[in-house]
């Protein structure tokens, strides 16, 4: 049977500092894993660099302000960075490259 986990990543927007902040700060996964991120803050979107790990480069969300995605079947084990930008109080918070999806071997 096919291992399928759901891992989450809460962001958060510190409107006072002006940054976004990520529960865990780096997340793990493995082929086929569903990532769920989540934001009561506000709408966002995320933005993969070059090659996605994910079945798309791209997401935003919509409805309860989250976002469902699998992990590609052949993504290759390594460190994906992305970046994050919610909308929160009038404003868009961007984290051009700190977050990370960490795809670990099978």
């Amino acid at each position: 049977m096919a291992r399928s986990v759901k891992q989450e990543i809460t962001i958060t927007v510190n409107k006072q500092k002006g940054f976004l902040s990520y529960n865990p700060p780096n997340c793990h996964a493995r082929k086929s894993d569903e990532i769920v991120w989540k934001c009561s803050d506000g709408p966002f979107a995320i933005q993969f660099f070059g090659i996605s790990p994910i079945q798309t480069a791209e997401a935003r969300s919509i409805g309860p302000k989250e976002v469902r995605i699998k992990v590609r079947g052949n993504t290759h084990a390594g460190t994906y960075s992305y970046a994050c930008a919610v909308y929160a109080g009038g404003k868009v918070y961007l984290d051009a490259s700190c977050p990370v999806i960490i795809i670990d071997y099978p």
